[in-house]
């Protein structure tokens, strides 16, 4: 370690190491941190929309898949519904039923469709589940 003489007038006469930080070296340091915390701040940001959306879309091909099973075991008539909310979920999930005919004439095609709704009562994510089910119309001797 060297050691610093001192004049009667308080200069150093020779070279003495410093101890820390100039106003140059701070700003220059809070410079570089700012901009870096805003990279942050946004990927933490995206990261979490990411997740919630997620996690939507995940809920909502239960809910398909919920419905789906519903229809098929007679609990609900498979009759075409426009936009119905879903009742145990909220007014911002509903769903829809199509049915439409399938690729022969004894099939029909089921599709479920269910709908999540933000603030602004804009659709935002919207899931499908389709099923080729026997048209109930016709005889099961017919069929086979």
């Amino acid at each position: 370690m060297t050691s610093c003489f001192v004049s009667k007038s308080r200069r150093c006469l020779k070279d003495c190491s410093r101890h820390g930080l100039t106003l140059y070296e701070v700003i220059l340091s809070i410079a570089i941190l700012l901009p870096a915390l805003v990279v942050l701040g946004h990927s933490i940001d995206t990261g979490t929309r990411a997740a919630l959306q997620a996690q939507r879309q995940s809920e909502a091909a239960l809910l398909c898949d919920t419905l789906m099973a519903e229809l098929l075991a007679g609990v609900r008539p498979q009759e075409a519904i426009g936009d119905e909310p879903i009742e145990w979920k909220g007014p911002e999930w509903s769903w829809g039923l199509d049915i439409s005919p399938g690729p022969h004439t004894y099939l029909l095609e089921l599709r479920v469709t269910v709908r999540h709704r933000d603030q602004l009562d804009q659709i935002d994510l919207e899931q499908s589940l389709s099923r080729y089910v026997i048209d109930p119309a016709l005889e099961t001797t017919e069929v086979l």
